[in-house]
């Protein structure tokens, strides 16, 4: 694949990948690109469901973090109970505090470092080059360009 893009594909492509910058809302703009892109340009389809897949990503993992994280807090509530009587309550009530606040500050970091991976994304394809995110570009170029099969020679 070519890793020049010209200046309407650069515009596009940086599109789909600043997409991130609206959580849950964004993933619109790379399906978007790819719907009217699909079959004039490959490089920019490529970034285009490069960049929708690596938006579904967050929305998967954010739906299994909150069972978790639900679960969690059930079976912690019911662990603290017990300790929330008599002169326990004020350290029970710190921990199931700091217990509920810990998995949320792990999740605003990692939206965090997933915008701005995205917003990197779209700034390089802004300037000419090709992006590839770690592990969802190389898998999706392999998939979209498989090696093509040796025919074996009849004997």
């Amino acid at each position: 694949m070519d890793k020049t893009l010209n200046r309407e594909e650069c515009l596009l492509s940086a599109l789909a990948h600043a997409g991130v910058l609206l959580p849950v809302y964004g993933i619109v703009a790379p399906i978007a690109v790819w719907v009217t892109q699909r079959t004039k340009s490959r490089k920019v389809t490529f970034q285009a469901i490069q960049a929708t897949l690596y938006q579904a990503l967050p929305l998967i993992l954010t739906m299994l973090f909150f069972g978790c994280y639900m679960a969690a807090m059930s079976l912690g509530m019911l662990a603290i109970i017990p300790m929330s009587e008599g002169e326990n309550y004020a350290a029970a009530e710190m921990a199931f505090t700091f217990l509920s606040l810990c998995p949320m500050g792990i999740l605003i970091l990692f939206y965090t470092l997933f915008i701005v991976y995205g917003v990197v994304g779209a700034i390089k394809v802004l300037r000419g080059a090709e992006f590839h995110y770690w592990l969802i570009g190389p898998w999706l170029e392999r998939y979209l360009n498989p090696a093509p099969v040796e025919e074996e020679e009849a004997a």
